[in-house]
């Protein structure tokens, strides 16, 4: 069966917190692109809350020879300035398709949304939150958001781009310094799908009787985003 592979942080994650517009329904848009799929390809999402950028190159990395060409594959990238911790083995994740052709085991996770109360590290174990880390991987932050990892990033984002054989879409919601062909920030982004909105632009809209002070996309936007990569994928 096809596959559409979707490797990413919380912007692929459902996200139900928000109240909608007046006539306005729920939309995730992993969810809403299944629906319209209607099982002509099987979603293989891989996405957790605060990923790091590295992370989601590597497991992308990792997939290539697992793709076949009438396959579709979106990456979306973060900020690039964000850490990771590594799991303990017993945490480790594994992720496959229903075929097993798609297999990817997740050993690392975002710092931001470790959650010491059930999950263990590698070395630490539970000893510490993660405001402990966040403080300790200050150094690491800095080094993450150099021009130098900026650009060596953007040539292998290139470098995958060009070695991927099934159709793509590689984003980020992000607004990096240095521009490249091969990724869309957070203006193109807008460009291809006709808008760009946020939770935050729907409480400002509405006076906060609608959506929250937070930069996730909407329901609209999700709804949107669906349509487009629907017909990317359609198109392809």
């Amino acid at each position: 069966m096809k596959k559409v592979v979707i490797i990413g942080d919380s912007f692929c994650r459902s996200y139900k917190k928000s109240k909608t517009r007046p006539n306005e329904k729920f939309c995730f848009w992993v969810d809403e692109l299944k629906v319209h799929l209607n099982n002509e390809f099987e979603i293989v999402l891989d996405a957790q809350p605060s990923r790091d950028a590295k992370t989601i190159l590597e497991n992308w990395i990792k997939i290539l020879p697992q793709l076949n060409e009438d396959d579709f594959i979106v990456v979306c990238f973060p900020s690039l300035n964000r850490t990771r911790l590594p799991f303990h083995k017993t945490n480790y994740e594994y992720l496959k398709s229903s075929d097993g052709r798609i297999n990817i085991i997740n050993r690392f996770y975002g710092t931001a949304s470790y959650d010491n109360s059930y999950q263990h590290l590698e070395y630490w174990g539970n000893k510490y939150n993660w405001k402990y880390f966040e403080e300790n991987l200050k150094y690491q932050e800095m080094i993450n958001s150099s021009v130098a990892n900026e650009l060596n990033f953007l040539e292998l984002i290139e470098s995958l781009s060009k070695l991927t054989k099934c159709g793509k879409y590689i984003f980020t919601w992000d607004e990096f310094g240095q521009t490249s062909n091969y990724i869309r920030n957070k203006d193109n982004v807008k460009e291809d799908v006709g808008l760009y909105e946020s939770f935050n632009d729907v409480f400002l809209e509405t006076n906060g009787e609608c959506g929250i002070t937070d930069f996730h996309w909407s329901f609209k936007m999700n709804k949107n985003f669906c349509e487009f990569i629907y017909k990317l994928i359609n198109n392809g």
